[in-house]
């Protein structure tokens, strides 16, 4: 039997016990001894402790005061800033019986006996010195968010933060923080969210000082890196003096958007140039909090984005609160990429027809390239046409759209909407019967559209038979 498990994929077995009951689990133990491990470690992976009335919150706490099942936890999700002590006046007397019973691993006779337990030991406490003994943790997940943190932050999140690298420091490999420690010796994925923990704390020293150590220290090992700010900080800072990350695959960065003149991108410029042999996935977001938005024509000539990128497969390119027009410079930008891309997502604006024409010409006879998502300004037998015969191999589309409309040309404004027109229009118009497309998902971003017309709907699921999932569901559903 054990040769059997050896032969078959950790990832067979591992959907096998994902439908297996408690009791089956139970029932394993005597036959399949190795299939009943994989069973435990998969259904006791993770636990999340956040508010202390959420049921999960409570099956997490009877999860991990089980010495049998917390050795099988690998994954700990925490949210420390409900945890404070519990209020001492009696709720609701079943969840009071459930929490005292789970926090003590003994059920309380009466609301007195309740309140003595709830008096001398708190949530915190307990949850301290359960994470003093998970030493086989390999993802730590600690959310510090900003709100209720200005002046609670150090009492409310460091204690979590000292007694995780005690107990599973050594052991950790993902790590999502917001906050600079220290060293974890075998951490190779780090996510950095930035905020204002103390208003008086001067940015630029928050940033470039403990945080630039911190990342230095573990530029190694990291595969994976995203790093964002959601005020504004001169993030470009930390970036010039990163250290080389030899092995990183994946880079994402969000930044708050000004205006070109005073932007400064210096810094992911010369961080993209120092990793730019290895990089397989680039995510850039920019996104404003003040005035109207508005980038200009020249925001993707910019030197940053210019860097060949020889190993990238996944690019996502995205600005909040876009104008209708596209960014300038983006189709220069994607086209570097065409012969490595397999993925892009284009968030930067409503394209045309033309512009479309235009992007997806790079595109043609490139059978690597599989998933597409962008925004149209119009959805159109015309566009579709386009993309089924420039994007030969595409199998995932995903479009948000404006309009709906029977026809269009490469530049021209505007368009009557007619639902009628469309069907008709399509019916008419030949597509490639060797289009690879297999999910197809269709997007109004206008409220007056709301869902799509049922003869749309019904007008894209005949043109494209081989298709198998409309906007995630069947096609079948999808006309319905």
């Amino acid at each position: 039997m054990q040769s059997i498990v050896a032969d078959v994929p950790y990832e067979v077995w591992q959907n096998i016990a994902s439908f297996l009951t408690p009791q089956e689990v139970k029932n394993i133990y005597a036959v399949n001894r190795p299939l009943f491990l994989i069973a435990m470690e998969e259904r006791y992976r993770s636990v999340y402790i956040g508010n202390l009335e959420d049921a999960e919150t409570i099956r997490s706490f009877r999860r991990l005061t089980d010495k049998f099942s917390a050795q099988y936890v690998r994954e700990l999700h925490m949210c420390p800033c409900p945890l404070e002590p519990l209020p001492v006046a009696p709720r609701r007397r079943k969840w009071w019986e459930r929490l005292s019973y789970t926090l003590r691993g003994t059920k309380s006779s009466s609301r007195t006996a309740q309140k003595q337990i709830l008096t001398q030991l708190n949530a915190s406490e307990t949850l301290l010195a359960i994470l003093a003994n998970l030493s086989s943790v390999t993802r730590y997940h600690l959310q510090c968010d900003p709100i209720g943190y200005s002046t609670t932050f150090r009492r409310s999140a460091l204690p979590y933060i000292l007694a995780a690298w005690s107990s599973f420091g050594s052991n950790l490999r993902h790590l999502h923080l917001s906050v600079s420690l220290e060293v974890i010796p075998n951490t190779i994925e780090l996510i950095i969210d930035i905020f204002v923990a103390y208003q008086t704390t001067d940015h630029t020293r928050i940033i470039h000082f403990p945080l630039l150590e911190f990342v230095n220290n573990h530029c190694e090992k990291l595969t994976l890196f995203a790093m964002g700010a959601l005020r504004r900080f001169d993030l470009h800072l930390v970036l010039r003096e990163l250290s080389p990350m030899p092995l990183l695959k994946s880079f994402a960065f969000s930044d708050t958007y000004y205006d070109l003149e005073t932007q400064k991108l210096s810094g992911l410029h010369k961080f993209l140039q120092v990793n730019s042999q290895q990089l397989e996935k680039l995510d850039i977001l920019f996104y404003s909090f003040y005035g109207v938005f508005s980038p200009g024509s020249l925001w993707f000539t910019q030197p940053c984005f210019q860097v060949p990128l020889p190993r990238l497969k996944c690019l996502t390119l995205r600005i909040f609160k876009y104008p209708d027009d596209v960014v300038g410079g983006i189709v220069e930008c994607v086209h570097q990429y065409t012969n490595t891309l397999t993925y892009l997502d284009l968030g930067t604006g409503y394209f045309r027809l033309g512009d479309l024409k235009e992007l997806t010409q790079g595109f043609a006879n490139k059978s690597n390239f599989r998933k597409f998502a962008f925004n149209a300004l119009f959805l159109s037998p015309q566009l579709l046409h386009l993309l089924s015969h420039n994007l030969a191999h595409l199998e995932d589309l995903n479009i948000k759209f404006r309009k709906v409309t029977p026809y269009e040309s490469d530049f021209q404004g505007s368009y009557p909407s007619d639902s009628s027109r469309f069907y008709r229009e399509m019916v008419f118009i030949p597509f490639p019967d060797t289009w690879t497309l297999r999910s197809l998902c269709l997007t109004s971003t206008s409220r007056e559209n709301g869902d799509m017309d049922i003869m749309i709907r019904r007008a894209v699921v005949r043109a494209f038979p081989l298709v198998v999932a409309f906007n995630g569901v069947s096609r079948r559903e999808y006309t319905q």
